[in-house]
């Protein structure tokens, strides 16, 4: 799927994941840590791009990174 920029809301270090919402849509997309593309750990607020895969309960944002990190 082609890549979407969204804005990280929600991030739980604990359990590895957090959610992203669409820029110009209420949609939201959960993402796994081991998918973050940049450095360190996702921040609340970042604005990312991803891409969608869809799985076995949705879609899952893939390949995110901070829309700054070449």
């Amino acid at each position: 799927m082609a890549i979407a920029q969204a804005k990280i809301i929600l991030f739980h270090p604990e359990q590895a994941y957090g959610y992203l919402q669409l820029a110009d849509t209420n949609e939201t997309f959960r993402f796994r840590q081991k998918d973050w593309l940049g450095f360190g750990l996702p921040q609340v607020g970042t604005l990312v791009n991803f891409r969608l895969l869809e799985g076995k309960q949705g879609y899952l944002a893939v390949e995110v990174k901070p829309v700054d990190v070449a």
